[in-house]
């Protein structure tokens, strides 16, 4: 065997090992909250989508179309319908057969996480934190004003607003209080 060639000895391999795995410990860690952070952001994202979604059908189809969102159980759905026809607009009827409202998707769940922390419109005197509230548009692209907050397990926030007069749909990271103060 050749003297002049030279390997690792195990003391060496083992070092290099060690410092991996602590580097490892150290980040996994941050990784967590990267994913977690990502989830929120896709979260907010697909809520906001769904909106719009919802705007342009109304606009295209000539029909009242709206976006229910169950803060129960962190879902939410797209419908149509002509609440001209109803007396009240029944959010309690969101996903339900019948009546003047058709669902035009199932319900979406949001990602494990993720919850709904509250939602408020302009004739709330404080936000709702469960029940299911409905966001409306008209076929002339106004909507009802509302705003939703999305939440993670690390406290981080959006916020996700709805303008009547114009159907914009705005979102931002919320870094106000947790209680949802609008």
């Amino acid at each position: 065997m050749n003297k002049t060639s030279r390997g690792f000895s195990l003391i060496e391999v083992l070092v290099v090992v060690i410092v991996i795995a602590v580097l490892a410990a150290i980040a996994i860690p941050n990784l967590t909250g990267l994913y977690q952070g990502a989830k929120l952001r896709e979260a907010a994202r697909d809520i906001t989508s769904e909106l719009r979604r919802t705007r342009q059908l109304s606009i295209a189809k000539g029909r009242e179309y709206r976006l229910c969102v169950n803060l129960d159980s962190e879902q939410y759905m797209i419908e149509n319908g002509l609440a001209s026809n109803s007396a009240a607009i029944g959010v309690e009827t969101c996903g339900a057969a019948g009546g003047d409202w058709t669902p035009e998707t199932g319900w979406n769940n949001l990602p494990e996480g993720i919850n709904i922390n509250c939602a408020a419109d302009s004739t709330a005197g404080s936000p709702y934190t469960s029940g299911i509230r409905a966001y409306q548009y008209n076929p002339s692209g106004r909507s009802s004003t509302g705003t939703i907050f999305l939440i993670d397990q690390n406290g981080s926030r959006f916020k996700i607003t709805l303008t009547s007069t114009t159907g914009r749909v705005r979102i931002e990271r919320y870094t106000g209080n947790s209680d949802c103060a609008v």
